[in-house]
């Protein structure tokens, strides 16, 4: 057994779950090698890994997921002070820049949506691995423990989904809000 091979199929928790949004910090290449080299105890340290960096970037998008419904409040804060300035014919300059706010604002939330969302598909992806590992291996008590934590992060991660599509709908709303209100489009709000 070559040393390498063991060296690079071990997972450090540095290089998993943190909380940017390059998840890609994974190396996919442990997986196939532990599987390649049949080892179940380095499979379960990669499976375990894995997981592990999982349940941090699951803990980080629930985090900007409350910083985002902070944001999509004052987002529709901004709305209402949107509406009833835009429905008045009165053009002051405070106005334009409520407009500008709520506009920049929204474009906010609509960015870190995407950005949440990608993120999520990375998380979708190493899970969709643990999975593999796990199914691999068939029936045994370690991975009995890794299935039922993957079935928890499934489940974490399926509320998350959920909760950035109700973020969506809301934000596009806003951006129907602001195109309808600055003659745009034909619409009903």
């Amino acid at each position: 057994m070559d040393t390498d091979s063991v060296h690079e199929a071990k997972v450090s928790l540095e290089d998993v779950g943190t909380c940017d949004l390059d998840v890609e910090s994974i190396n996919t290449d442990l997986v196939v090698e532990a599987s390649s080299n049949g080892d179940k105890s380095r499979e379960l340290e990669t499976a375990g890994g894995i997981l592990t960096g999982v349940e941090l970037d699951l803990a980080c998008v629930a985090e900007k997921l409350v910083n985002l419904s902070v944001l999509m409040m004052h987002v529709a804060t901004k709305e209402t002070d949107f509406e009833a300035f835009a429905s008045s014919n009165d053009i002051l300059a405070d106005s334009v820049e409520k407009a500008l706010e709520f506009d920049f604002l929204s474009e906010i939330l609509d960015a870190e949506t995407m950005e949440l969302d990608k993120l999520m598909m990375n998380i979708q992806k190493y899970i969709f691995e643990v999975g593999e590992i796990i199914s691999s291996n068939g029936p045994g008590e370690t991975f009995m423990a890794l299935e039922e934590k993957l079935r928890d992060s499934q489940e974490s991660l399926k509320q998350s989904k959920d909760q950035v599509s109700e973020i969506r709908a809301q934000s596009a709303k806003f951006q129907r809000t602001f195109s309808c209100l600055h003659g745009e489009e034909n619409c009903k709000l």
